[in-house]
């Protein structure tokens, strides 16, 4: 098991991907569509052998018991992403099975707004924040 993760707008429900901001974020994500998410969704299980609906392949589904067993987890998630509520819904799953969790919220960002580090200083200052913390993890 690794000492800590870090996900970055992540898609932690494959199998029915709701969440109030696939819906209210619809018309502000300018990447994401709710098409383009179930086909992502298809292709990451197709020929895997796995359900849309194993914990494996979609974490907000799987037990407290399962969730303990995860490491430390930094989720960012940008404002008008459509997967935003995928992340704050798993950081409070984690939060309930007393896993240490951080969950930021970059708002008025798009998906995966680190890309744009170097360049806007909210994506460096997020993998600023987040490079702090993976190195207090890792013990120095």
């Amino acid at each position: 098991m690794p000492g800590a993760s870090v996900a970055l707008s992540p898609c932690y429900d494959q199998s029915t991907q709701t969440g109030g901001t696939m819906e209210t974020n619809s018309e502000h994500d300018l990447i994401n569509s709710a098409p383009f998410c179930k086909m992502l969704a298809d292709r990451y299980v197709e020929g895997s052998g796995y359900s849309k609906s194993d914990p494996l392949i979609s974490p907000l589904l799987a037990s407290d018991e399962e969730m303990r067993k995860l490491p430390p987890t930094w989720i960012s998630v940008a404002g008008y992403d459509m997967l935003r509520d995928h992340g704050e819904r798993m950081g409070e799953k984690l939060r309930t099975a007393g896993v240490e969790v951080v969950v930021e919220v970059q708002e008025r960002q798009q998906h995966v707004m680190e890309f744009m580090v170097g360049s806007a200083p909210e994506a460096t200052g997020s993998i600023e924040r987040i490079a702090k913390w993976v190195t207090e993890k890792a013990g120095g």
